[in-house]
């Protein structure tokens, strides 16, 4: 019966009755010994002063009285409509449009419906503050979308849109309408081809592009113009399986954060090294900042085991010849200054094991001390060294630096807590094996 039907429909004004109604103030406090009207009136206050209001899954199906809505919560900058019933595309474009401060509303898993009768046809008089909307899990197609966002053009600077079955992104109006935004989210669509994507690359604006769990299987190099401002893209949970997306990626020109958590590509051992090797404007992998000292440890990595590299791409080949260059450069530069000598202890690994493979897990700091009659003139040297150098490498750290030949060596290893100096006789073992930590000291005698 039409009793039963109007008994079942909710509304936001509803909802918000249901939720706050019951807020959680304590009314044995003195200042609040109110009663009746008085004591409604603390409660309504309260939920005036709200800024974020979370309505989701309340089986709202309608939007109801939006002037009563907004003398209830006025102040309202973040709405949460998500996992309910509503449908009235026009009611909620009013409901937005009156609520003055509502700079985010999240619509996701509603049952929107939006024609081309909701088309924007006329100069709106009506200006939102609306930056922020999900339009997610409604199936709605891209048209669908931009209709929805027409609204909103002139102030809308990210938009989700995510599991929503889109395939690819027909050109239509998309540069008019999305020009302003700055991040979009796209995760859980059905984008498999990086050229489906193609309307969205002359967004002038855009920073942030989120494409995780798409079946997206390669990148395509960016043509002229593409992506001018894009500096972050997320790729996790896809399909990328080759080395030339990693490397067409490179040529984005303000790209400065990537994450490819869980990919093929990715689940190769010293992958991140690869990556952050062959990527000199990349700032951070997977979340994760890209150091200085990581960097020179990615190249040297790469420069020793790049003949091991499957699928090894040109780019990758010019990179390797850069990276050649500018370690030689900087090597012939410590042969020449004392003050520049070994600048850092990967510097000079690089030049030892260019044809065996070496990896920098963790640092210590130790001082190296020269004791053998030859050299005993010459300062003690503190260095970050690596715990997983082999004393052969640590010999000839101690030759570049005392000018003692390696075979005329004898190093012996006093730490912190055993002041009694033991020999590092094993010359293919690593110095971890000796203990060597943080505050050690290396003494470098004469055979």
């Amino acid at each position: 019966t039409w009793g039963n039907i109007l008994e079942n429909m909710r509304s936001v004004l509803a909802a918000i009755h249901d939720k706050y109604e019951n807020v959680d103030i304590d009314f044995g406090d003195p200042k609040f010994q109110f009663v009746g009207q008085q004591r409604l009136q603390v409660v309504a206050s309260s939920v005036n002063l709200r800024t974020v209001v979370c309505l989701d899954g309340f089986d709202i199906d309608h939007v109801g009285d939006v002037t009563a809505i907004v003398e209830q919560i006025p102040n309202v900058s973040e709405f949460d409509l998500s996992s309910n019933k509503l449908e009235n595309f026009q009611e909620v474009i009013r409901l937005i449009d009156a609520l003055p401060n509502l700079k985010e509303i999240n619509l996701r898993a509603n049952k929107l419906v939006i024609g081309e009768e909701d088309r924007l046809s006329t100069t709106r008089t009506t200006q939102s503050a609306l930056s922020s909307i999900v339009l997610s899990e409604m199936g709605l197609e891209w048209s669908q979308i931009l209709i929805a966002c027409e609204y909103f053009s002139s102030t809308l600077h990210t938009l989700r849109v995510c599991s929503s079955g889109i395939q690819t992104i027909p050109l239509l109006n998309t540069l008019q309408v999305l020009d302003r935004v700055e991040l979009l989210h796209l995760d859980g669509n059905l984008i498999s081809e990086w050229a489906a994507l193609e309307p969205i690359s002359h967004l002038p604006r855009l920073t942030t592009l989120l494409l995780n769990q798409t079946p997206l299987k390669s990148v395509d190099a960016p043509s002229e113009g593409q992506y001018p401002a894009l500096t972050c893209l997320t790729l996790n949970y896809t399909l990328i399986d080759n080395w030339q997306t990693i490397a067409n990626l490179s040529r984005f020109r303000s790209l400065t954060s990537l994450a490819v958590v869980s990919t093929p590509i990715y689940s190769s051992l010293n992958a991140r090294a690869r990556v952050v090797a062959q990527f000199p404007t990349l700032r951070s992998l997977n979340q994760t900042e890209i150091s200085r000292n990581e960097r020179e440890e990615s190249e040297h990595w790469f420069i020793q085991n790049y003949a091991k590299l499957q699928g090894f791409t040109d780019h990758e080949k010019e990179q390797l010849q850069l990276l050649s260059q500018k370690w030689k450069l900087s090597l012939e530069e410590t042969t020449t200054s004392t003050s520049a000598q070994l600048t850092t202890a990967s510097r000079l690994i690089g030049e030892c094991f260019l044809n065996k493979p070496f990896f920098v897990d963790k640092y210590s700091e130790v001082e190296l001390r020269p004791i053998a009659l030859s050299i005993c003139e010459k300062p003690p040297q503190k260095k970050k060294i690596p715990d997983n150098l082999p004393v052969s490498a640590l010999r000839m750290v101690c030759a570049r630096l005392f000018g003692l030949a390696t075979e005329k060596q004898i190093l012996r290893h006093m730490s912190p807590d055993n002041p009694f100096p033991e020999e590092m006789s094993d010359a293919t073992a690593d110095i971890s094996t000796y203990l060597v930590k943080n505050r050690s000291v290396i003494l470098i005698d004469e055979k």
